[in-house]
This record gives C-alpha cells, structure tokens and sequence, in this order.
C-alpha cells in the first residue's frame, strides 16, 4: 500500500484508501491521501533442501547377473591361487571392503573424551596433546590474527594526494557509530583527526545536516545527510596572497559529506570575508563544539522552532564576533520565528563554560542561565500553567552579549547585543527577540527602559518604541506593535549600561503603554492594536 507524508511536518501518515483524509497524529494538520495503494504479496518462502534418502538399489537383470556371477567365481579362484603362492597373511589385508552398492551415509558425530579433544584439529591450526606428541615436538595452539579490514577509499595517511576540486571516496574505518545512527558531534574527533592530516591547523567551519532528528543522529542511508566543512587559516591567507600575486590558491577547506551510506571528501578554495579588524576578537585556539546536536534542537525549541520528525540545521562557526555558533533553520517556520537567531556561549557553550544538559519536568531543556542577571522591579504574577491552580512569577533576566555586529539592521556605532530569560515556575523561556521585537536584540543609548505585565498566560515587554505579546506556553512571539513614539529610558552612566524595568497597567482587556515625556497609548490585548478610548 502506497505511503505518503505531513504536507507540514512531513512525517509519516497512517496507511489509507485515496481521498480519504487522515489527521496528522504529530502535529494535528488533515492531509488527504491521493497516492493509489497498492499490495503485493511477499514472495513465499523457497523450500526446504530434501532430506538424505540413500539411493535405489540397481535394477537387476536375469543375463547381466549370470554374466557378473561367473565372473566373480573365476576372480576369487584366481585371487585364491595368487594368495597361497604369495605367503601369509598381514593384518592389513583383513580390512573391511568397502561398500560400493550404496553411496556414502552422512557421517554421524562421534562421542570424545575431553582428553582427546586436544588431539583433534581446529580452525586455526592443529594442537597435539601432551600424550601423542612425537620427542622434541613444540606443542600449542596456532594463532592466526585477523588482517585489518581493506581500506574503503582514501585514508589519512593519503589525504595529502586527494584530488582538488572533485569528491573522492574516504575510508570510513574507524568512524564512530554507524551510518544508520550518524551523530555529528560524537564523530568530530576522528573527522577533525582526518582535516588536520591535510591541514594541522584545520578547524571546524560549519555543519550542514538534514534529516536531524531530535535526539541528534541521522540515519545516512533513507534520505539523512552531513556536510561538514574545516577550513585552514593558514591556507586562506596563503590564497589572498596569491589571489593578490595573480597565482592560483591552493584549497582552503576540506568537506566530509556522508550520505547514501559513503563519506566523500572535497578539497576547494572558498574564502568567507572575514570581519572588519575593529570588529574582530581574538579568536580562541581550541574551537570545539562542546553542544550535543540535541542540545542544539532543544535551543532551537525554546527560540520557538515547531516541533518536526526531522530537522535541516545549518551551524557556522562565528570567531569574529565574539566566538559563537549561529545556526539556521530550514523548513517551514511561522513568521514569528527568526530564520537565523544566533546559539550565543551562554546558551551553547563552545570554549569552555557548561553545556546546558538539564532537562526539566515538562521536558524542556533547561539551558544555563546563570550569567543572566535578573532585573529589580521587571516581574508580574500570573497562571503559568492553565492546568493548575495559583499565581506564578514570572520575571525578566537580561544578559549583555559581545559587541554588536557593525551595519547590523537597528543598530549605531557602539551599539550593544543583548539577550533575555523569562523565569516563571521553575522553568525557563528565552524569547527569539530581532531589532523590531521587544524586548530588543540592540540597544544603542547606553540605557535601555523596559515595561512588563502579565495575563492569561501571556508576557507583554514594552521597549524603545514597540509592544510585544509572548506565549508563556506555546513558546513563541504572538504579535508586535510600533507605537508612536518611544518608552520612557533611564538616563545612561559612564562606563556602565544602565536597564530600568517597570510595570504596565492592564485594563478593560487593553494594556497602557506610557511614552518618554508624557502620554501614553492604550493596546488592545488580542492583537496589539490601537484599543477605542474607554469613555
């Protein structure tokens, strides 16, 4: 019977007649079936080989038979006159004939003694036993080690010769796990081992998986693939120099690719721009990604990243701006949702630092948030879980990032990042926040003032000059407002940056926003909307 998939999550429907309409049972969305089902029955089994029959006996006929009669009388007469002229008899010549009417039965297991099992011969070799064994004979068992198994493409020790610019076959002895149950992470060693034999200074660049599921692994053999790239430092500036020469570069990178059940290797020269010098920090010399990739998906779930059966996840090593990964989702996501929020070291730690590991009770991961710095006077009670009775806390946390990208979309010279924990219930929410969102992702004063309450499971955060609605529960942005003009901000200090939090009114199933300078605008709850005056 034909199969057909989620035309939103893509996993796999229940079988069904076509026209029929099946609901998802992973993420709710009714597809209807239009691919024709069809059964063919599996191939029955081959029969068994027949059993051991001895053979018929020969057919006898009456003429054959006095002509082989005479002729055994006239042998035996012959041989008994040849055996009196030859002398006596030896042991030998007593023998059991052999029988040559039937063929040979199959030959029937044979009771040992443990002691003579040593004197029978192995698979390996044969060992005498102590009580047969001629004088001055080396007495053992034979070891035969077993050879390596045969490369299947090429190894590290010739990664040196791989072609450039085309993919070659990699030997994939020695790879940890299986293709079936390929974890990117966990075969970072013996993939860095094998870069590093073409470069010692190789280090890792970007993964680009698909078919990620959500405890990390892919399966490389029903559609799953891993493009895993390292590049040299040295090697890209030896290519801007000779780019400047009018030579030709030698490759900067190296790409692992594992699908279809192979690893393909390919060497290429792609040099990414790197950041301005003003904007670059040092880079550290151990970059390791120190996240699980299922780390990483429970990141991409508190950023608001639906569920899915699998994933396409595509991570690059960002050293310019302060060390960090930044990955993107492929796939269809809400609008709400980011296309490329950045996994921060705070969040996946990649030099040093925890790795977030904690799973809570309702199993979200719970990432580390111990650097985030909680704001006085920026909490507001509600229901944080509509299931149970009684208030909960829900309280802002602010955590300020390395400094911002330069031409970054909302932000001035000296601009800084900023990143933020919702608390509430024992658990942990870190809102996707953009330029546009509030609260904001930059903040260009040196001071930024914040306005929160809380209803209905939902967390409204005012800044600079918009309104946002977070969904407590489902994880994600409900709306965003542009106000008029912008929230009232604290005065900045030199030095230092200064974050000011107070709490909003809710009235009439509409918020009051007030503004820097007097007046304020009242925002219908539902949509963010502009409410009617309420007289």
């Amino acid at each position: 019977m034909g199969g057909q998939h989620c035309t939103q999550c893509h996993a796999a429907l229940p079988l069904a007649e076509p026209g029929t309409v099946v609901t998802c049972s992973f993420c709710g969305m009714q597809n209807r079936i239009a691919i024709p089902t069809h059964y063919m029955p599996p191939a029955p089994p081959p029969p068994p080989p027949p059993a051991w029959q001895p053979p018929l006996p020969p057919q006898k006929t009456p003429l054959l038979g006095l002509w082989i009669g005479g002729a055994i009388i006239l042998l035996a007469i012959v041989g008994t006159v040849a055996t009196r002229l030859a002398g006596p008899n030896t042991a030998e010549e007593h023998a059991s004939p052999t029988n040559v009417g039937h063929s040979a039965r199959p030959p029937v297991p044979q009771a040992h003694d443990p002691a003579d099992l040593a004197a029978l011969p192995s698979e390996t070799g044969t060992t005498t036993s102590a009580s047969t064994a001629p004088a001055g004979s080396v007495q053992g068992t034979l070891d035969v080690k077993a050879e390596p198994p045969a490369p299947t493409g090429i190894t590290k020790d010739g990664i040196g010769g791989m072609p450039v610019g085309a993919w070659a076959a990699m030997d994939m002895n020695g790879m940890p796990g299986s293709v079936e149950s390929f974890d990117p992470m966990k075969a970072y060693p013996w993939l860095l081992a094998l870069a590093q034999a073409w470069k010692p200074d190789a280090r890792i660049d970007r993964y680009w998986l698909r078919g990620l599921r959500p405890d990390g692994t892919l399966d490389a053999t029903a559609g799953g693939n891993a493009d895993i790239t390292f590049v040299s430092p040295q090697a890209v500036e030896a290519a801007k120099a000779a780019n400047l020469a009018g030579a030709e570069p030698d490759p900067t990178e190296i790409r692992f690719e594992l699908d279809e059940g192979e690893l393909q290797g390919y060497l290429s020269t792609h040099m990414r721009q790197p950041p301005p010098a003003a904007a670059r920090l040092p880079e550290p010399t151990d970059v390791v990604p120190r996240c699980s990739m299922q780390t990483v998906l429970g990141l991409m779930r508190l950023h608001g990243v639906p569920a899915r059966p699998t994933y396409e996840l595509n991570m690059s090593w960002n050293g310019g701006y302060g060390g960090s990964w930044w990955w993107s989702y492929s796939g269809p996501v809400p609008d709400d949702v980011p296309y490329s929020p950045s996994v921060e070291p705070v969040e996946c730690s990649v030099v040093g630092g925890k790795a977030p590991a904690a799973v809570g009770a309702n199993g979200r991961l719970k990432p580390d948030v111990s650097i985030f710095q909680k704001l006085a006077r920026c909490s507001c009670r509600m229901d944080v879980d509509l299931d149970r009775a009684g208030e909960e806390s829900i309280t802002l946390a602010v955590q300020l990032l390395p400094a911002a990208l330069p031409g970054a979309e909302g932000t001035s010279p000296g601009a800084v990042r900023l990143a933020y924990a919702f608390h509430g219930g024992g658990d942990v929410f870190l809102p996707p926040v953009s330029a546009q969102s509030s609260p904001p992702a930059f903040a260009n004063a040196g001071a930024l003032g914040l306005g929160l309450a809380c209803v209905n499971g939902v967390v409204l955060v005012s800044a600079q000059s918009a309104v946002s609605a977070w969904s407590w529960s489902e994880r994600r942005l409900l709306w965003t407002t542009t106000l008029p003009g912008p929230v009232a901000s604290p005065e900045p200090t030199d030095g230092s940056f200064v974050v000011d939090c107070s709490k909003l009114e809710i009235a009439d199933d509409a918020l009051t926003v007030p503004f820097a300078g007097g007046g304020s605008a009242r925002l219908l709850l539902s949509d963010g909307s502009l409410a009617p005056d309420p007289g």
